[in-house]
């Protein structure tokens, strides 16, 4: 997954945001990451059909 850094109101990059699920140089993956939300406390949430599994990103100082 990526986020879209903006710099006076335009869009100018994308950046690495939830890496690591393609693996052997992009040839296979570790998960296949579908269905995003987004709690009520903030945190994302998307599950992995690969693994059968969801994942919760939480923002932390």
């Amino acid at each position: 997954m990526v986020q879209l850094r903006f710099g006076n109101g335009r869009p100018t990059r994308f950046e690495g945001f939830v890496t690591g699920f393609p693996v052997d140089n992009n040839q296979g993956r570790f998960g296949w990451p579908v269905g995003i939300a987004m709690h009520t406390d903030g945190a994302l949430l998307f599950s992995d059909d690969n693994n059968g599994i969801s994942y919760r990103v939480a923002y932390a100082r």
